[in-house]
């Protein structure tokens, strides 16, 4: 728990580069659900601010897998997916943590943002006519 939490001070004074092995290291010591999925988010995190951009959506890919109804990481890895040249991707994955939550206002059309936000690709949107 130390090398987490060593990882968190790290982090929050912006030094990103260092924090980075003390999460790698909390992680393979074994954390709790929570700490694990907070780590994984912040690891996730860090390596995008760094630039490791691949990395960072390797390991927040893993943490959605493993914490599917955690928003907070979903929305890490979209951070993530579009810093790493993915825009269409993140929008996606941005779409699909609102269907996780699925607020009122959005479950009449959840099915349709679903299917639309498949959809979505690099190219121009359809001009009115």
């Amino acid at each position: 728990m130390f090398r987490f939490e060593l990882a968190l001070t790290l982090d929050a004074m912006d030094k990103e580069l260092e924090a980075i092995p003390h999460y790698e290291m909390a992680l393979s010591a074994g954390l709790p659900p929570d700490k694990r999925a907070s780590a994984l988010l912040s690891l996730g995190s860090s390596l995008r601010n760094v630039g490791q951009f691949e990395q960072a959506k390797l390991v927040l890919k893993e943490a959605v897998h493993e914490f599917p109804d955690h928003i907070g990481i979903r929305c890490f890895y979209a951070l993530a997916q579009y810093s790493g040249g993915e825009p269409a991707e993140s929008v996606r994955t941005l779409v699909d943590a609102i269907l996780v939550i699925l607020p009122e206002s959005v479950k009449p059309y959840a099915a349709g943002l679903h299917h639309y936000a498949q959809q979505i690709s690099l190219r121009e949107p359809p001009r009115e006519k």
